[in-house]
């Protein structure tokens, strides 16, 4: 007999044979004519009280959600109490309709009924990596934009380690591995896992690694075992994710994962982090928002020869322009780091102000509303700016 079967056949008969026992036992007092009053037991063996009609039933169904699985799922042990005692017992335990039906099914046997004791239930074990994975599947949820491989360097000009930028990287939930599987994964999605050569010129390994990165911190891109780029890209990225956490411990000490993985983008595009952004996201509580100002700085990017080197102007001096591109990358970045914050409206357009040699790059919210602002320059007299890169247009872009 199914569960179902059980708990229709039987609860009624139970039911009833406890009610009898609850029923008070009316005793003529004189002088009171036809009237009766209750007769007090001592303490320790008042009955049950009468249940409502509505109470019964939503007990049923109460129990009823927690019952109906596997008999193994829970472990239950019951007493045996005389049936004058059953009432009592059964509500000292606290017991339902339910769990005596379930205890009793031929009802009162030799005059004894079994009363459900505290039920013990399997300790609960909680896989916080599976929590998390869903935790990180619900918040990412900025949409993935088509990658733009351009090489960028700080808002001064200073000289800079050849990194590759790393694009929607917030479109993604994170898989909970580790944050480096996790990381390269994400470019081999946004990038490519192919070895390429970019629009600007720049040869790129698979995962996003430039060969110059893989040499510089000591790994031979041509070797066998690196003949899987995303083995590479493992030990590039772990090697550089420990380098910055090193130098930079405040700020990645109090980041998710999540927000981590938008500042380790941008650290592995400049080789360091602004000033600004280290002071904000430093602070025993971070502060993101002040944190806008320094990634909206991270826009410049330098064309490269066939050769790979950078491209000089007449007077030998290396060549930057700026990219709406990128600065719709620190948006999402910023909009990454901002998640969460219930008064936060998210940057939803990029605009390009000004004119093509001086542009400034306007993030505004889906009303139009201006977000921040941003004029790039650059410093320095071995430098020059020459404004918004030539693969852009004066439009707007949308995130």
């Amino acid at each position: 007999m199914n569960r179902e079967n059980l708990i229709s056949s039987y609860i009624q008969n139970v039911y009833e044979e406890i009610q009898e026992e609850a029923k008070p036992d009316p005793v003529p007092t004189a002088g009171l004519g036809s009237k009766t009053i209750t007769n007090v037991p001592e303490q320790e063996e008042q009955p049950v009280q009468q249940e409502k009609a509505g109470s019964i039933l939503s007990r049923f169904l109460d129990g009823f959600k927690d019952y109906m699985r596997g008999d193994d799922d829970e472990l239950q042990t019951t007493k045996t109490v005389r049936k004058e005692n059953a009432a009592r017992e059964a509500n000292l335990e606290g017991v339902s309709i339910l769990d005596l039906s379930l205890a009793n099914p031929d009802g009162a046997v030799d005059g004894l009924i079994n009363i459900p004791t505290k039920i013990t239930k399997p300790e609960v074990m909680i896989d916080d990596k599976k929590l998390q994975s869903k935790i990180m599947e619900t918040l990412s949820t900025i949409t993935r934009d088509d990658p733009l491989d351009i090489d960028t360097n700080d808002a001064d000009g200073g000289a800079a380690i050849d990194k590759k930028v790393v694009g929607g990287l917030m479109s993604r939930p994170i898989d909970p591995k580790s944050f480096i599987d996790s990381f390269v994964d994400k470019i081999g999605d946004l990038e490519s896992k192919e070895d390429h050569i970019d629009h600007l010129g720049i040869k790129t390994l698979g995962y996003g690694v430039l060969p110059a990165t893989a040499k510089t911190y000591g790994f031979d891109p041509d070797s066998e075992k690196y003949k899987d780029r995303r083995v590479l890209a493992k030990d590039v990225y772990q090697k550089m994710y420990n380098e910055a956490d090193k130098k930079y411990p405040d700020v990645f000490k109090g980041l998710t994962d999540t927000k981590k993985i938008n500042v380790f983008s941008m650290y592995i595009n400049t080789g360091s982090l602004p000033n600004g952004l280290v002071t904000a996201l430093s602070k025993d509580t971070p502060d993101f928002d002040a944190a806008k100002d320094s990634l909206a700085s991270v826009v410049l990017g330098s064309p490269r020869n066939d050769d790979n080197t950078r491209k000089k102007d007449k007077d030998g001096k290396i060549i930057y322009t700026s990219s709406k591109g990128l600065s719709k990358r620190r948006a999402q970045e910023y909009n990454g780091l901002m998640m969460g914050d219930k008064d936060f409206k998210p940057v939803k357009t990029i605009s390009v102000g000004g004119t093509r040699e001086k542009p400034s790059f306007i993030w505004k919210d889906a009303d139009g509303n201006e977000i921040h602002k941003y004029t790039p320059s650059v410093s320095g007299n071995d430098k020059v700016y020459q404004g918004l890169d030539k693969s852009n247009s004066m439009d707007d872009i949308e995130i």
